[in-house]
């Protein structure tokens, strides 16, 4: 999991930072073609970051701010063995 937090989401992090910055620069010099054309890129590395931060927050134990157990349809869905 370290493997996975310090390299993998640290990438998302580090690529919608440059992202974010170049489209700063896009729009200060007004350079439109520039800035729609990094919203992609703004889409998916936000979305890994905000993807793998849920996953952080809801893998800490409950008593740490993480989700505990599943409850409902959820722990329900869950348990069941999978038939793949």
């Amino acid at each position: 999991m370290e493997l996975h937090h310090k390299k993998h989401h640290q990438t998302y992090v580090n690529s919608y930072n440059t992202a974010f910055e170049q489209m700063q620069a896009a729009e200060s010099k007004q350079d439109i073609a520039a800035a729609i054309a990094l919203q992609p890129l703004i889409n998916f590395h936000g979305g890994g970051h905000i993807n793998h931060t849920l996953f952080w927050e809801n893998l800490a134990p409950s008593k740490n701010g993480g989700g505990g157990e599943p409850t409902g349809k959820v722990k329900v869905f869950a348990s069941t063995p999978s038939t793949n």
